[in-house]
Parts: structure tokens; sequence; C-alpha cells
């Protein structure tokens, strides 16, 4: 059984086990990483189905925001082109999402803990190829600018503080 969002028209299963709140696109599990690097957990890989899936189903999402935030911002925007990248093999074009990496943010109690210095969240920035928000689309953060032309040798890398 389906239903369509109203607000923005997103096609959504009543039994999906991902939500779209306020922009913000909610998985029912968070992204993983081994502490202090940007190796996803294999616990992790259903979550990114699960969005990769959403983003299939719902094409007027032209456009996502990965963020990432932990207290290293290089160690940040390696997470958020390590997810990106994993969207990309599961088959959504780069160039629906975008990458963004926060340093030296404070955690808040609602958001998805990823380990104990970092968390992930998405947020919808395009919807139909129109910006939704006033923002700007990169919310601030570090985006990657070459993330469409990435190599796939930073999958493991070891990030030093």
């Amino acid at each position: 059984m389906r239903f369509v969002l109203l607000t923005i028209g997103l096609s959504i299963s009543l039994y999906s086990q991902v939500r779209v709140l306020g922009g913000q696109i909610w998985t029912p599990n968070p992204v993983f990483f081994i502490k202090k690097s940007t190796e996803v957990t294999t616990q992790s890989d259903s979550v990114l189905r699960l969005l990769s899936d959403f983003l299939k189903r719902n094409e007027h999402v032209t456009r996502i925001r990965i963020e990432c935030h932990s207290d290293n911002q290089k160690l940040s925007v390696l997470r958020s082109v390590i997810i990106g990248g994993n969207l990309v093999d599961k088959g959504i074009s780069c160039d629906r999402l975008l990458p963004t990496g926060f340093g030296d943010m404070p955690m808040t109690s609602d958001s998805s803990v990823v380990d104990s210095t970092g968390i992930v969240k998405f947020f919808i920035t395009c919807f139909k190829g129109k910006p939704v928000s006033i923002e700007a689309e990169d919310g601030g953060g570090l985006t990657s600018p070459e993330f469409c032309n990435r190599s796939n040798g930073v999958n493991k890398l070891e990030i030093e503080n």
C-alpha cells in the first residue's frame, strides 16, 4: 500500500523504514564507522541500501546533503564522501549527492550517533531540480568539490588527530 506525502509529493510505503520529516531523511538506524576511520561497518550497509532504495523510488528528490559531523573536519568530509561513494555504488547518480563535513560541531541528543566522535544526517536540498530552502545547499559545511571524480582509494583511509 502506498500514499503520497502531500507536502512535497514523495511516494513512501506505509511500512517504509525511511522517513522524511522537515526535509531531513531519517533512516531506521544510524550509519556506523570504525572509530577514527572512514570505514563503514558492515551493519551500516543495510541502512545505506534502504536510503538508496528510497532515492531510486523518489526521483523527484534531485539532491541530498550527506552531513557528517565529528571533532575532525577532514574526517567528517571523508566520511561523507565514503557514504556518497557507497550510494553511487548502489546506483545513485553522484550529481544527486552533496557530501558535506562539519568539524568541531556540538552533538545533539536527537541525532544519529555514529561513534563517540560523530553523527550522520541526510537532508533533501533539491526537489524536482529546485532548492527546498533559502539556506546554502552545503548547510555551512565543507564539501568535496571533486566528489564525482573521486577515486576508490579513500575507502579505508585512517585519520590521525
